[in-house]
């Protein structure tokens, strides 16, 4: 079990750390950050991540935090190049959305290609963290 949320919520962080359950916040500085891992939160998501500085903010954040982890959401898209570029600057890992869980194919129930497309990003992510 797992929560992951837009923004950074003391109650949720210590309701999750009294539970055992991992919490991801959302957040856009290098203070949000601090708050969310003093509260318990591993992996802080960074939200939106195109907007707050895409890849050059996780690198830039990790200059003088290297043991935070990391999670960009918002702006993560399923082209390898992309995905490179977060992993590069030193993402833990990635958060994908709508970019590859979109509404139209949740309407239609087409989870045969869902399972197709999400295989394939998890086929992009192995290359690019093997290299």
């Amino acid at each position: 079990n797992f929560i992951v949320g837009p923004s950074f919520n003391k109650e949720i962080a210590l309701l999750c750390n009294k539970r055992k359950i991992a919490y991801i916040p959302g957040t856009a500085t290098a203070t949000e950050i601090s708050v969310a891992e003093e509260f318990g939160a591993e992996i802080v998501k960074i939200f939106p991540g195109s907007t707050v500085g895409g890849p050059n903010f996780i690198k830039n954040i990790l200059g003088p935090m290297p043991w935070s982890k990391l999670m960009p959401t918002g702006g993560v898209t399923a082209e390898e190049s992309n995905i490179k570029a977060w992993f590069d600057a030193g993402a833990a890992c990635i958060g994908m959305g709508s970019k590859l869980i979109n509404k139209e194919l949740i309407e239609k129930g087409d989870y045969e290609l869902l399972t197709k497309m999400t295989a394939g990003i998890l086929k992009i992510i192995k290359n690019v963290r093997k290299n």
